[in-house]
């Protein structure tokens, strides 16, 4: 079975997925052409040892102009029984759709999340955004959905579709060494964009330090002083002396890096909108992190509250009252990062995520069995 991945970036994470698919998989072989790839960690990870994973010559790519020219030629002219692209708002997925409607290829669409957007009307997205997102889903065979929401959007352009929750490679992270972490530390992972809220979490933290609390933040992300939130943000952090609490890596940081940052931290939070879940808030709790999450779609799936970490409803006085709980008792953080861990381990297994996507392959070129539901599927 000969799938092509459509993408633009190869990293770490595609890279496990790519994996885990193909080593459970030995009748699939995958092939990509993206635009950027990151060889160092290519050439360290065990993909790079497998013989039906093929990274498609990418010599004299001198622009984005020029790698979409060799894109379009390789679709054009060499056959796959399946596309596989990746986001429908991607100028790959449009351009795979427009090969399809001419050449008759089939392909399915893996909607990671901003698809949302056009069921939104507060998101303010173009016409054109909508539009081009629509022919892309339209024209396609099969959705694999990250969530209820993109679930919500398959239906709404009528098409077939399974629920795929995120996973990841647990053991890379079981594997962190946690450093002696003298003052409570909180992981804050997330773009400052309203989605995420932000001022939310920083007004969370203004309360704990007038509580005189001890604690250290540390956040990994742009500030993004260009833009009117980050503005607010940093003024704000100004205007309240939080500085002294804050370690901002304003940097794009690698894999090691994340892992160090991880083992220097014990609680992480995400209070993000409509959907809580992510692969970072994964990585967190796989790496024995106590996360506090906002009480929105599948939150559920990832926090049993009071057993592995605690559910909030996103005011910044719930926030700070929860993060003072976990900030003062050592304990119960422990508890919940053991927990986690093991909760990671048992529902988000990426072999199990790598099986499914192959039985989901079969189905729609073999009509074999439709696989169980991601929470209910066992390896």
């Amino acid at each position: 079975m000969k799938v092509f991945w459509s993408l633009n970036v190869l990293e770490n994470q595609l890279l496990d997925q790519i994996y885990a698919i193909l080593i459970n998989n030995s009748d699939i072989t995958i092939s990509i052409f993206p635009m950027n790839v990151n060889y160092e960690e290519l050439s360290n990870h065990p993909l790079n040892q497998l013989d039906n994973f093929i990274l498609l010559n990418r010599k004299n790519i001198k622009s984005y102009k020029s790698y979409i020219i060799k894109f379009i030629l390789h679709l054009l002219f060499n056959q796959y029984d399946l596309i596989d692209t990746k986001m429908a708002q991607s100028k790959e997925s449009y351009i795979v759709y427009l090969v399809s409607k001419i050449f008759r290829k089939n392909y399915l669409v893996n909607l990671y999340g901003k698809e949302r957007y056009i069921l939104d009307k507060n998101k303010n997205v173009t016409k054109k955004f909508s539009e081009r997102v629509i022919k892309v889903l339209q024209n396609s065979i099969f959705h694999i959905c990250n969530d209820k929401t993109l679930v919500e959007v398959s239906k709404y352009v009528g098409k077939e579709n399974y629920l795929l929750y995120n996973a990841i490679n647990f053991e890379r992270f079981f594997s962190i060494k946690k450093e002696n972490i003298v003052v409570p530390t909180i992981f804050y992972n997330h773009r400052l964009i309203p989605d995420k809220r932000p001022m939310v979490f920083f007004e969370a933290i203004n309360i704990l330090k007038n509580k005189n609390l001890t604690f250290k933040v540390i956040i990994v992300g742009s500030k993004r002083l260009e833009s009117t939130l980050g503005e607010k943000v940093n003024s704000y952090i100004n205007e309240k002396q939080l500085e002294k609490y804050i370690e901002w890596i304003d940097y794009r940081v690698d894999g090691n890096m994340m892992n160090k940052l991880y083992s220097q931290s014990d609680i992480t939070v995400n209070i993000s909108e409509l959907i809580v879940p992510s692969l970072s808030t994964l990585e967190a709790m796989a790496s024995g992190l106590s996360p506090i999450i906002s009480n929105e779609i599948d939150s559920e799936k990832y926090v049993e509250d009071g057993k592995n970490g605690l559910i909030v409803n996103s005011n910044a006085e719930e926030l700070a009252d929860k993060l003072e709980l976990i900030i003062q008792n050592k304990n119960l953080r422990e508890e919940f990062g053991m927990e986690s861990q093991k909760r990671v381990s048992l529902h988000f297994d990426i072999n199990k995520w790598g099986k499914i996507y192959g039985d989901l392959y079969r189905y729609i070129l073999d009509n074999g069995p439709l696989p169980k539901s991601f929470m209910e599927y066992e390896i």
